[in-house]
């Protein structure tokens, strides 16, 4: 939860150490005060010497402390100068920080549905709720929230806007006990749509993309829903087209008798040009990652290779989202100086087996 984390630096230990030291030999006097039997005069001055610099030591604080870090979206780190601050701008150095920070739209109190649609997953129709939440503690790219509640209201608007789908998985996790949808809802339902307090942040709750959603609905009620236009962001429901007249059912061949074949596993590897892999995910792996019983293991292999050279900044970055899918971080580099590795052989012999 690297993104979660925002780093206060000061700027110079120097005045803060100075206050720090007469405060502490001030009240190192006022312990002494009946040894040395000052006066009630003296004794007052002292008390007064004391607040005084104990208001001066908070002020050295604010001072101080003027420089915030904080990862930025390529992985690099970002130094921001909040200049001269004192204890009168907000009720607490955080909250003083967060408000600044939110002032430069690096910390949000909440986020527009289109927010979690343009960063969703690449190749993943389901998003657990719980990760979404991680992910905004995980993810430079995502903006830092100031209570992440928040996102119960941005789930529930964006389902009720048709930008996606929600759903809570049964006991077994095979199917969904609970679908929402604004597409999937008609006007005229007295069930009410989807609120906030609705909302769990658990494994078993899911968003959908609004081609998942379809589909899901499509093969459990057997049609493909109502026709939905969205007017000024609302899911509204149109007329749909009527259905195609179904072709006459083409004859089948006489049973031979013979049963069907099944298998335990299959094993394949190739080469995966990186335009096809959304085709390949969706026409190959989608249909066994929910099924029940069946594990998916996958070894990838990646090569990349850039005629203007890589960054370090660049590496940095995947080293970062490796680590975010709790993946090894080694990186093998090959210098400039260095020949690039040969082409793997288009034959699939290549080790990516799935």
């Amino acid at each position: 939860f690297k993104s979660a984390l925002i780093f206060c630096v000061a700027d110079t230990p120097s005045p803060l150490l100075t206050a720090a030291r007469r405060l502490l030999a001030l009240e190192a006097l006022a312990q002494e005060a009946d040894e040395l039997q000052l006066e009630d005069d003296l004794r007052q001055q002292l008390q007064q010497r004391i607040q005084r610099v104990s208001s001066e030591l908070k002020e050295s604080v604010w001072r101080v402390y003027r420089h915030v870090c904080l990862l930025e979206a390529d992985g690099t780190l970002r130094r921001i100068d909040l200049g001269l601050t004192h204890s009168s701008a907000a009720e607490s150095l955080p909250a003083m920080i967060l408000d600044r920070l939110e002032q430069v739209d690096l910390v949000a109190r909440r986020v527009s549905p289109e927010v979690l649609v343009r960063n969703w997953p690449p190749a993943k129709p389901e998003w657990t709720v719980r990760d979404l939440r991680d992910a905004f503690f995980a993810s430079p790219r995502l903006p830092r929230l100031r209570q992440t509640d928040t996102l119960r209201e941005t789930i529930a608007e964006g389902v009720r806007k048709g930008r996606f789908a929600y759903a809570v998985r049964g006991t077994r996790g095979d199917d969904f006990q609970r679908f929402e949808w604004a597409e999937h809802r008609r006007p005229k339902e007295a069930a009410q749509p989807l609120q906030a307090h609705d909302v769990e942040f658990s494994d078993h709750a899911v968003l959908l993309t609004r081609e998942a959603a379809q589909q899901w609905y499509a093969e459990t009620t057997g049609t493909a829903g109502p026709a939905v236009s969205n007017v000024g962001g609302e899911a509204t429901e149109t007329d749909a087209p009527p259905p195609p007249t179904p072709a006459p059912p083409m004859p089948q061949p006489p049973p031979t008798g013979e049963p069907t074949a099944t298998f335990k596993a299959f094993r394949w590897s190739g080469i995966v040009p990186s335009t096809k892999w959304m085709n390949f995910y969706n026409g190959v792996l989608a249909r066994f990652i929910n099924r029940p019983g069946c594990s998916l293991k996958l070894r990838v292999e990646v090569e990349v290779q850039a005629e203007s050279g890589l960054t370090s900044h660049e590496l940095e970055a995947v080293r970062s989202t490796l680590l975010d899918f709790n993946l090894p971080d080694q990186i093998e580099t090959v210098s400039a100086d260095d020949q690039p590795p040969s082409e793997p052989s288009p034959s699939g012999t290549s080790d990516r087996s799935s």
